[in-house]
């Protein structure tokens, strides 16, 4: 489907706060991990924490144990004069094991209401676009890692229309799933 919708993907910004937090009504039932890897943690978390906590992953200092350097970009959609975010695109800048098996470095969400009109594919454009400008030779080479559950039909044809090469299918332990394991050059 062609998309007449215009984001842009972008980092936050502290003058995000009031769209960042009218624009988790677009995510009703879904994990708020989908929109936020912080909220679920940190429900009550202040906006300007949060945007620390994102830098700090961005540039990886004081991470979590088992985590890689990332970094978190939105998609933000202008529609009737409102602003939205209506999903989101993490790149991870290295591949731990785990990494390695599940997840990638690439992970991305949109928001129920926006899934098939194109978005996903109006982050990728942008997102690989990101990754060529800010990270090959800085940590990713030519080709990047990007993995989801088999049943996804929606996620695996977007990496595939990118160029994604299928690797394999895994077995995921954790979500007790079958995974797709895909390398898409840069």
């Amino acid at each position: 489907m062609t998309s007449d919708l215009k984001i842009t993907l972008r980092q936050l910004h502290p003058s995000d706060e009031a769209v960042f937090v009218s624009s988790l009504e677009l995510w009703p039932g879904e994990d708020l991990e989908w929109y936020s890897f912080i909220l679920p943690k940190k429900p009550d978390i202040d906006f300007l924490e949060m945007l620390r906590l994102i830098e700090d992953e961005h540039k990886g200092v004081n991470l979590p144990d088992g985590w890689v350097p990332a970094t978190m970009l939105y998609a933000f959609l202008e529609e009737g004069g409102v602003t939205k975010i209506v999903g989101r695109f993490h790149i991870r800048q290295r591949l731990t094991p785990h990494l390695l098996k599940r997840g990638g470095h690439v992970g991305y969400a949109v928001a129920p209401s926006y899934r098939g009109k194109g978005v996903a594919t109006l982050m990728m454009e942008q997102g690989l676009d990101y990754i060529r400008d800010h990270f090959v030779g800085q940590g990713i080479d030519d080709k990047i890692l990007i993995t989801c559950a088999d049943e996804n039909n929606g996620s695996w044809k977007l990496i595939e229309k990118f160029g994604g090469v299928l690797e394999n299918k895994i077995w995921d332990e954790v979500d007790d799933e079958p995974i797709r394991r895909y390398w898409l050059k840069l």
